[in-house]
């Protein structure tokens, strides 16, 4: 998506200041192409291949239960995905060049991936949970609200895990603990992650307002940009 508004930029301001279409038509071509074509498809193919053979949520008891995580595993990618698009679009718009476009854009998406939740530490008053730079990062990343949304979809109503821990003597040799009993929930709970379907919810509503907004600068930007070429819109 970074170099898809560069790359017919000529092509497309000769046609808008001849009166061929306008910008409100090229954008919603390009974005329609860019989403469901490219960031809507492959990810639920992704998911329908590859979920089964991974065995994330697996149910023998209640069938549907797993049907349902597929779908919302899917959901939680198609829209992870968008928002990335629109993200990189709105770079791609305002930067001069490929060159410089890739390079922000990178910039954007590892701080996204930085606080995108799996490298924070969000358990009790640490430095990354109570700093408010980060907490204003966190907030911004569509990487975290995915990444939630993922994690609750997978653990909640996962029933029990068994973790047998291993223990060694003064000599070296492994010795075997007491089993070890813990719920999905649970696991959400010690991670400081949602524990219930409401979050997971929100986590989408996030993802959602997240690549609108995106969507929207990149609108705005479009525009300005065409402006200052000086072809009348």
């Amino acid at each position: 998506s970074l170099p898809v508004w560069r790359e017919d930029r000529l092509l497309f301001l000769r046609e808008r200041a001849s009166g061929a279409y306008g910008t409100d038509a090229y954008f919603t071509s390009m974005v329609c192409f860019d989403i469901f074509i490219l960031r809507v498809l492959p990810p639920v193919f992704f998911t329908v291949i590859t979920y089964p053979m991974v065995g994330l949520h697996h149910s023998s008891e209640d069938p549907m239960a797993t049907v349902w995580c597929l779908v919302w595993f899917s959901v939680v990618v198609v829209l992870t995905n968008v928002a990335a698009s629109a993200l990189c679009m709105a770079i791609g718009i305002v930067t001069p060049s490929n060159a410089v476009a890739n390079v922000c854009g990178l910039l954007v998406l590892l701080v996204s991936v930085l606080c995108g939740g799996f490298l924070l530490n969000r358990q009790g008053d640490t430095a990354t949970s109570t700093n408010p730079v980060v907490g204003w990062l966190t907030s911004l990343s569509f990487v975290n609200y995915a990444y939630e949304a993922l994690l609750i979809n997978e653990f909640l109503g996962a029933g029990t895990f068994h973790f047998t821990p291993k223990f060694y003597d003064s000599s070296g040799k492994s010795q075997t603990g007491v089993s070890v009993d813990v719920t999905g929930r649970e696991v959400l709970q010690f991670f400081s992650f949602g524990d219930n379907r409401e979050t997971m919810v929100g986590d989408l509503s996030s993802l959602c307002a997240l690549a609108l907004a995106y969507l929207t600068l990149a609108y705005v930007l479009l525009k300005a940009s065409v402006r200052r070429s000086g072809v009348s819109d």
